[in-house]
C-alpha cells in the first residue's frame, strides 16, 4: 500500500493544514515533499491555502510542490467521457 512507501498525513480543512506545516517547521521537522489540496475545502479554499503556503513556507523549502484537485466539474468540460 501507499502508506508502506510514504509518510501520509491528512487534514480536514485549510487552517488545519497550515497549522500542520507550521508545527513541522517550529519543531524542526522538514516540510512534506508534496501537498495535495482540494480546491473546495471548508473554511478556506485550496487557492487561499496555496497562497498562504507560498507566502509563509517558501523561504525554507525552495518550491514546495502543490497539486490542486477538484471533484466539481461540469460534465461538458470533462476530457474523458
Amino acid at each position: 500500500s501507499l502508506e508502506d512507501m510514504c509518510d501520509l498525513h491528512s487534514t480536514m480543512d485549510g487552517k488545519e493544514a497550515l497549522q500542520y506545516l507550521e508545527d513541522r517547521r517550529t519543531t524542526g521537522l522538514s516540510l512534506p515533499d508534496l501537498v495535495l489540496l482540494d480546491m473546495q475545502m471548508p473554511g478556506m479554499t485550496g487557492f487561499e491555502v496555496c497562497g498562504e503556503i507560498r507566502k509563509s513556507f517558501e523561504q525554507e523549502h525552495a518550491q514546495l510542490p502543490i497539486i490542486m484537485v477538484s471533484s466539481r466539474t461540469p460534465a461538458e468540460t470533462v476530457a474523458i467521457k
